[in-house]
């Protein structure tokens, strides 16, 4: 495998003479602030980043107007609210949103609501005239923007026609409604959208009810249960809607909504997401949590959005040629995170975003899992270690983040989406996986998913203690540790032969080493003795470059002639941290390589 030695060798060099990477830009720089408004409350009374306690969403019932030709519309909204305690007003998020009309409903009492003045964490206060307590139904009506920035409801043209589509992760489902914009809150949605009649329009669920009033659609969607704010979708516009059969033990149908010439071009759709959904169904034992599944082409976007009912993906990967191996793999690479997240990310939503990679980090770890599995990698070995590589170059970044992280403003939440949440938090999974196996990983999996709503890790880490306390013990401390673990490691054969690994910085780390006559596996906390049979003529410290470690040999190093190519690529971040570190100079980094090209 040349390609992972050349990858090798461009990491020592690289890093050899370079002091750090390339930073990322920050998300959301360029928002525009949003008209000023008439404060109805003290700005010292706003709360910080999350909303209030005592006060719970229980139910929505959302009216858009949406006219894709259109850079504006408009919406009412009732939403069913739980008051614990006595209150004179209920905060919620809404964002470049005029509210022109607010009232209240509390049994047989009603009366009108003021609006305050939106606060730098996109809220506003719904005030009472006097204090009120138990459910009450706030009543907004509304106007707001459709832009083309991938942000709230946008619009974008394809063949000199709009289309309008909608983003609401992480924080712009307050651009399309005023609601409680925090995952935790998942309850009751019905939504009804009037449209420009011969306009195709969908939304989360399947149509309840249509009827055409003065040229215009007004479809009422069933009622979907236990959605999160941030996965609210809807798209309008003159899509052509392609039946792709169904998936599935309950038969979910599947269409995906393209431009008209795109019909054609829709033969892996049809093939690989009843395949996927059938292997996730099956991992899971438990069905496709879904009534129905759009898939809707975006001409211009980030990727994919798993949103419950109508997942959005950029237009590339999801229309193209079957027979071309290039665009396959990235289309099944695409669905299959994508599905994997109606289960881990919707079914199971994180309570906070501090717990994102309980969504994105299972979500890829799944899509590798049943990517290499249903054959549809080039080269499996080499694509984990590109995406290991990937996450050891964020984690050594200045500032680095831990896998749950503190989150001060909005953008915080945008900037979460990133190497470590995805990349590193699924080489942590897989790392794990590998230590208990993959059996006993399945039942901790299915054993969390079997409670639907909204989990913390605490959650998961409850499952996995049921495996091995001490093993759910070292998962938690990776979650709050930023950065690779570094394993001092040496081989002892003085008496009987043994390997010790030295987690540093009493750390507990899952290490598992490879020699002539297989493979051990230990979780090293302290100094960890691996036994070995005999001698062996040479030693790997990650066996496969598995483990989210690094590797800095006291006594003993592996020559790179016994390495696999995953491997190589493993002792490439190994030395190249070595470097970072001070721990390995640049004449010595020249000599390893050497010893790497010479394997060419």
């Amino acid at each position: 495998m040349p390609r992972a030695l050349d990858l090798a060798v461009v990491l020592l060099l690289a890093v050899a003479c370079s002091s750090g990477g390339p930073k990322r830009e920050p998300v959301g720089s360029d928002k525009q602030p949003p008209p000023p408004r008439d404060a109805a409350i003290e700005a010292s009374d706003a709360p910080g980043l999350r909303l209030p306690a005592g006060v719970t969403p229980l139910a929505y019932d959302v009216r858009l107007e949406l006219d894709p030709d259109r850079d504006s519309f408009s919406g009412r909204v009732a939403i069913r609210v739980k008051l614990d305690a006595p209150a004179r007003q209920i905060w919620l998020h809404a964002d470049e949103l005029a509210i022109g009309k607010a009232r209240f409903v509390l049994g047989a009492r009603s009366g009108d609501a003021t609006v305050s003045a939106q606060t730098a964490h996109e809220m506003h206060a719904i005030g009472f005239p006097s204090p009120i307590i138990g459910e009450v139904t706030l009543e907004l009506e509304y106007t707001g923007q459709v832009g083309e920035q991938v942000e709230g409801l946008f619009r974008q043209k394809f063949g000199g026609k709009w289309f309008l589509y909608s983003q609401a992760e992480a924080t712009y489902a307050r651009r399309i409604v005023p609601c409680f914009d925090e995952p935790k809150f998942k309850v009751p949605w019905r939504v009804t959208l009037v449209v420009p009649d011969g306009q195709v329009a969908v939304a989360n669920a399947p149509v309840a009810s249509e009827r055409v009033v003065d040229k215009r659609r007004e479809l009422t969607f069933a009622t979907i249960l236990g959605l999160p704010a941030h996965l609210f979708a809807v798209a309008v516009g003159p899509f052509a809607i392609v039946d792709l059969g169904v998936a599935g033990k309950q038969r979910v149908p599947v269409r995906a909504l393209v431009a008209p010439n795109h019909t054609k071009r829709l033969v892996a759709a049809r093939t690989w997401v009843p395949r996927l959904v059938d292997a996730l169904e099956q991992y899971f034992d438990q069905p496709m949590p879904l009534a129905k599944l759009d898939l809707v082409a975006v001409p211009r976007f980030f990727g994919a959005m798993e949103n419950p009912g109508l997942v959005t993906f950029e237009v590339t990967a999801l229309v193209g040629n079957e027979n071309d191996a290039g665009f396959l793999r990235r289309h099944i690479r695409f669905l299959a995170h994508e599905l994997a997240h109606q289960w881990v990310g919707n079914a199971v939503t994180p309570a906070w975003w501090d717990d994102l990679w309980l969504a994105e980090a299972f979500a890829t770890w799944l899509d590798d899992k049943l990517s290499s599995t249903l054959g549809a990698l080039d080269d499996p070995a080499l694509r984990t270690q590109l995406a290991r590589a990937k996450a050891l170059v964020a984690d050594r970044e200045p500032g680095a983040k831990p896998l749950r992280r503190a989150l001060e403003t909005n953008d915080d939440i945008e900037d979460a989406f990133d190497a470590i949440s995805y990349e590193k938090g699924a080489a942590v999974i897989a790392m794990f996986e590998e230590l208990i196996g993959a059996e006993k990983f399945r039942d901790v999996m299915r054993a969390y998913i079997k409670r639907p709503g909204s989990a913390t890790a605490k959650d998961f880490l409850a499952q996995l203690e049921r495996v091995d306390g001490k093993i759910a013990n070292a998962f938690a401390g990776y979650l709050d540790r930023a950065g690779a673990p570094v394993i001092d490691m040496s081989l002892d054969c003085s008496g009987k032969p043994k390997v010790v690994a030295t987690p540093r910085d009493g750390t507990s780390v899952p290490v598992c080493v490879r020699h002539p006559a297989g493979k051990a596996c230990a979780l090293a906390t302290g100094p960890t003795t691996i036994g070995l049979a005999a001698c062996p003529a040479w030693l790997v410290g990650n066996a496969e470059g598995r483990g989210y470690y690094h590797v800095q040999w006291k006594t003993g190093s592996t020559p790179v002639t016994q390495l696999s190519p995953a491997e190589r690529l493993a002792h490439g971040e190994d030395r190249a941290a070595a470097i970072a570190r001070g721990e390995l100079g640049k004449s010595a980094a020249l000599v390893e390589i050497d010893a790497l090209l010479a394997m060419r």
